[in-house]
């Protein structure tokens, strides 16, 4: 797909926050496949993007990737004025740096309607970018071995009842992380600017997904519809367990609900995009959420 993709690209040096997340991991992979200098800037090395950030490690990177994100927990209550502070001082140090492009990625979740603080923090931070200059990526329901797929995987693959929220008409649209990650090594490359949907054109809903995911597990699954009121009390009946220390308890209830209530927010609001800006900038076509999910499920652990 990429074969002598960036033969005439004279710098090929690359800064990527959240290089050992799940799509992170793939990009460091991507990059340095294609003999690029990948700086990797993670937790683990202490990197706070949330104080000054030492542009002299940007110095010559042809693009930072911005792919790191906080999440809120009962060590971090203050996530989002977090991930917008260090945004705003990774771009800074990248403009002081003279980077080329700076690459933010946000999500499909990121939209006006948005009422999770995760669609509503991605779209706060979205603010910050001119795009007429920098590039802004919003990827589906990336599908691998990672990442809010791969716990759903995990929840059909081991219980026969599935409940559909809503009846699971929420339109999805997915996304492979390898053509995730080639989408924006494209993109890179090319010199593109603006906001890119990088998924599947008119997908699925989430039934479909689901009842695709059941073909390759084993035993029947029932399929049933449940409102999102339900889930919402028991939600609120968790954090006033959680509160008690009531853990074990929590732990119990939470192994039957296949997602959080980030999660059941960023459903409710689900919307479908044209990916027609994308379409026109990158060499190959989004494959759709069937093949991906069977080349999953034949790929070797």
């Amino acid at each position: 797909m990429l074969s002598n993709f960036d033969n005439d690209v004279v710098n090929k040096k690359i800064a990527i926050t959240g290089a050992n997340g799940f799509i992170g991991k793939h990009l460091v992979t991507l990059f340095k496949k294609n003999d690029w200098q990948v700086i990797c800037l993670m937790r683990e090395t202490n990197y706070d993007l949330a104080k000054d950030v030492d542009d002299k490690r940007l110095v010559n990177c042809k693009a930072v990737i911005h792919c790191a994100y906080t999440k809120n927990s009962t060590l971090v209550t203050d996530a989002n004025k977090i991930n917008y502070l260090g945004t705003l001082n990774l771009l800074q140090a990248a403009e002081a740096a003279n980077v080329e492009n700076f690459v933010y990625l946000s999500s499909m979740s990121a939209h006006e309607k948005a009422t999770s603080d995760y669609g509503r923090s991605k779209l706060q931070i979205e603010s910050l970018f001119n795009l007429n200059k920098h590039l802004v990526i919003r990827p589906g329901l990336v599908l691998g071995a990672g990442g809010f797929f791969e716990k759903i995987k995990h929840f059909i693959a081991n219980h026969k009842l599935i409940p559909l929220i809503g009846g699971g008409y929420q339109p999805i649209q997915t996304v492979n992380v390898a053509e995730l990650c080639a989408a924006i090594y494209e993109l890179i490359v090319n010199k593109k600017s603006g906001l890119f949907i990088v998924a599947e054109d008119a997908g699925p809903n989430l039934r479909d997904v689901y009842v695709e995911i059941s073909k390759y597990t084993t035993g029947k699954k029932i399929f049933f519809y449940i409102p999102a009121w339900p889930i919402k009390f028991i939600f609120k009946i968790l954090d006033i367990l959680h509160a008690l220390k009531m853990i074990k308890i929590v732990e119990a209830i939470i192994k039957y609900i296949p997602f959080d209530d980030e999660n059941l927010r960023g459903l409710e609001q689900l919307r479908a995009f044209s990916t027609k800006n994308l379409d026109n900038n990158i060499s190959f076509k989004i494959s759709d959420y069937k093949k991906n999910i069977a080349n999953l499920f034949s790929a070797p652990n």
